[in-house]
């Protein structure tokens, strides 16, 4: 059977879609997987740091170590992104892809934006319960993920991979999903993404926020349910 394969955002780690993973096991007896990008989850950091493109190869590698043809991807936030890179390289080890709450519009403005918050020492400074919640993700390399994650938005800002250009060949069918209250994500570049890929929707979310954490592992299998079972 086809498997799905769950893949989780930036300053994140494959343990937190686990509750998703057990939700969706009461719904279907397909192959449930969860990928955890290196560097993450635990793992030490290389010294390179991540970049989208290299997570993309990871993932296409991994699927292909695994045998995996026709997977179904749901990509939570970097996750989205990872899965329309790799699905170019890879083609026959994807057969669907849902994106939730990915961030596709990058510039080096947006991305100066979006880095604000990853100083380690201001984050302990500021907001030790979201330090301690990294802790918890990443053990003593939380530090080093916040660092090279910050590597990998400047890069995207300056160099954007999935371009308007690279998503029209894309022909697998996705669906672009976005909460209403997300903060990070705006409708109109999710809207333009999915008007740019030859086979895609995309739908609003009424009520959904960005964080992961603020979201029912229930509700997110529910929305897996509904496009890829």
């Amino acid at each position: 059977m086809n498997p799905i394969v769950l893949l989780h955002g930036a300053l994140g780690a494959g343990k937190q879609l686990q509750p998703v993973a057990e939700a969706l096991a009461e719904r279907t007896d397909r192959p449930i997987l969860i990928y955890n990008f290196k560097g993450h989850g635990g793992e030490e950091v290389s010294s390179g740091g991540f970049e989208m493109g290299q997570l993309a190869k990871e993932f296409g590698l991994w699927l292909s170590e695994k045998n995996i043809l026709g997977a179904d991807i749901f990509g939570y936030s970097m996750g989205g992104y990872v899965a329309l890179l790799t699905v170019q390289k890879s083609p026959e080890r994807i057969r669907h892809i849902l994106t939730l709450g990915t961030k596709f519009s990058w510039s080096p403005e947006g991305a100066k934006k979006e880095i604000r918050y990853l100083d380690p020492a201001l984050l302990e400074s500021k907001v030790p319960h979201y330090a301690k919640h990294l802790e918890s993700l990443h053990g003593e390399q939380w530090k080093a993920v916040c660092e090279a994650t910050t590597r990998l938005m400047l890069t995207l800002g300056d160099h954007p991979l999935l371009t308007e250009e690279r998503l029209q060949y894309i022909q697998h069918p996705v669906v672009v999903t976005r909460g209403t209250e997300d903060k990070m994500v705006t409708a109109s570049e999710s809207e333009s993404v999915s008007l740019s890929l030859p086979d895609a929707r995309y739908e609003e979310l009424v009520g959904w926020e960005h964080p992961l954490e603020k979201l029912d592992p229930s509700n997110i299998a529910d929305l897996i349910q509904r496009f890829l079972l």
